[in-house]
């Protein structure tokens, strides 16, 4: 009852209302306020506390903590494109690191690999590549190879089927460190480096038909590089930074339409080996590494400038470089890069709340086991650290896709992350937060 409905009454009971019944009133409506605030916390309380005992998955229910592993599955490498107890890495175990197991967690990805069949790519590595959601598939060109032979080959991988197709045979000069980006059904890339050469052209590929289009007069425009970053909106593709010896910093608009370029103002500090990727809205575009400090920053492409992301949470490493990272669903992931450790943490963002979490995740025990990653102090499963590696996100399959990369494995194999059933618990969890905050 507030105070207004008190006066009311009383006054309609006993004819009369003075100063002492109005303090009543206003003492009766701090204690409404209080106990409203009690209950709101109350309920609060009962909903993290459900969140945080029933929202896990059903391995999660031994009491011991752990997840429990099928004593069937075998602790090494079974997988056929690798010889029986070959390991990424051959770093012999302690008796205390053989020991731990991987803690539960309220949800996990599901880590596996597999060849694919039919026509294959050389395995490589320092591919450009560009991620298709459109038609779900991703599309590489360019590399080195494990002999150090450079590449300018073109292949496309379908995501719904796992299958190589060849785009096409023969771009421009073998190189590797090009730059990448998708615009509409065509993928524009820029520079490169072969030894100490660097390159400067900007050209593009038909994704569907193969067809290739050199920009001719770009490369007097901007300086030869590697690893630059690309963005672009619907009939325009910016060049950020990038590596010629030292590190660039210029950002230039370039209108494929019209075939003219501008120097834009750039405020950000240049970085020489970032990784980059579209946002949700495809207007905004997220870069990461090759920092100091402020790893995350995304361009927008509508007011043309940088913007720091600020984030909580478990950040990845500020200066790793060349990441694989893609945005599937609401979340951005960042996978490996270069640094001195062997084992990666999957870490995803929480593009809505700029919230970053490590991304639990399991071996499926049949083509990957335990062994090939790492079971840290923590209970958390690591990867075996990779660069250079494309990511996509397979929508068919609800599974990051990862091809490629500093690892180079011949026959190439596809390593997939399941993410569907967490994307599913952590829906659930946004909503309760959600529910929470208002």
């Amino acid at each position: 009852m507030n105070a207004g409905l008190f006066e009311f009454f009383y006054t309609r009971q006993f004819g009369q209302y003075d100063n002492g019944h109005r303090a009543m009133a206003l003492n009766l409506k701090e204690c409404h306020g209080f106990v409203k605030f009690g209950l709101g916390l109350v309920l609060r309380c009962f909903f993290i506390f459900w969140l945080v005992k029933f929202m896990g998955n059903s391995e999660s229910k031994d009491k011991n903590g752990y997840i429990n592993f099928d004593s069937s599955i075998p602790m090494s490498p079974i997988s056929g494109f690798r010889p029986a107890g070959e390991k990424l890495y051959k770093k012999p175990l302690s008796e205390e690191a053989k020991s731990r197991k991987i803690v539960k967690g309220a949800f996990f990805g599901v880590w596996s690999m597999t060849v694919p069949d039919g026509p294959l790519p050389v395995a490589r590595t320092g591919q450009c590549y560009v991620y298709d959601a459109e038609t779900e598939s991703l599309v590489i060109a360019y590399g080195r190879d494990f002999n150090g032979n450079y590449l300018n080959d073109c292949w496309k991988l379908d995501l719904k089927n796992f299958r190589w197709s060849l785009i096409n045979s023969a771009l421009l000069k073998p190189r590797t460190n090009v730059s990448a980006v998708l615009l509409n059904r065509l993928m524009i890339m820029f520079g490169g480096s072969k030894d100490t050469q660097y390159f400067g052209e900007l050209h593009g590929v038909d994704v569907e038909t193969g067809e290739m289009i050199v920009f001719d007069g770009f490369d007097s425009i901007a300086s030869p590089r590697m690893n630059s970053q690309l963005f672009v909106d619907s009939h325009s593709v910016y060049i950020w930074s990038g590596y010629d010896g030292r590190t660039c910093n210029d950002l230039i608009h370039y209108d494929i339409q019209k075939q003219t370029y501008t120097q834009l103002p750039v405020d950000m500090v240049g970085r020489s080996a970032a990784s980059s990727t579209p946002g949700i809205t495809k207007k905004e575009f997220y870069i990461f590494g090759s920092a100091k400090i402020d790893g995350l920053v995304k361009f927008c492409t509508k007011d043309r400038s940088f913007h720091y992301v600020k984030c909580t949470g478990t950040e990845p490493p500020t200066g790793l470089c060349r990441v694989a990272m893609v945005v599937a669903d609401e979340f951005l992931f960042v996978i490996g890069g270069q640094r001195s450790c062997d084992y990666t943490y999957v870490l995803a963002l929480d593009i809505k709340r700029n919230h970053w979490f490590p991304f639990h995740i399991k071996p499926d025990g049949k083509t990957v086991s335990v062994e090939d990653g790492r079971i840290n102090k923590s209970g958390f499963f690591l990867l075996p650290r990779e660069h250079s590696a494309a990511l996509g996100y397979s929508n068919t399959h609800r599974a990051l896709v990862s091809v490629m990369g500093s690892h180079i494995v011949y026959p190439p194999t596809i390593q997939m992350i399941k993410i569907g059933n967490a994307l599913g618990i952590l829906h659930l969890r946004s909503d309760l937060l959600d529910m929470l905050m208002y």
